[in-house]
């Protein structure tokens, strides 16, 4: 699994340069989001439980729909982000931001992905879509963005 630093350049879209609760609001806060061919720079949204990495039951039905896309359009590449809330030292959160990233990309290699496909990043406590500091601000933030990029056409 590639680990990289994501440069945006070949974006689909604008990959939510106006801002991740821009993005965010198009779903449901405490919902995975379904992929859609209309918003390609923003295909999911997953969201943890407080201080864990673990992908949900609900998660996989959407990751299997993306996989497939995944599968059907080579020329794409997955970028997954991962955050947490503003609780803890950032060191720890920097860390478990990958943890979760990792979860995705993990599932979806085991679903027939080729890991130099994924990127992942880790933003921690960075780029909260709720500063509120409250229990409900605190889950939406617990989460890993999903999205693609195509590879430039020389």
């Amino acid at each position: 699994m590639k680990k990289t630093k994501l440069i945006p350049t070949v974006l689909l879209a604008f990959s939510c340069s106006v801002g991740l609760s821009a993005c965010c609001t198009l779903f449901g806060p405490d919902e995975p989001a379904k992929y859609s061919e209309q918003n390609k720079e923003m295909n999911a949204i997953y969201h943890f439980a407080f201080d864990k990495a673990d992908l949900s039951v609900e998660d996989k039905p959407t990751l299997d729909e993306f996989a497939a896309y995944l599968a059907a359009n080579p020329s794409v590449t997955a970028h997954v982000d991962g955050f947490t809330d503003h609780q803890g030292p950032q060191q720890y959160n920097l860390a478990l931001g990958l943890r979760r990233a990792e979860a995705v990309a993990k599932y979806l290699q085991e679903k027939g992905v080729s890991a130099d496909r994924i990127e992942v990043q880790s933003y921690g406590p960075e780029k909260m879509v709720d500063e509120s500091r409250t229990l409900a601000a605190n889950a939406k933030n617990r989460r890993a963005v999903i999205y693609v990029t195509e590879e430039a056409v020389a």
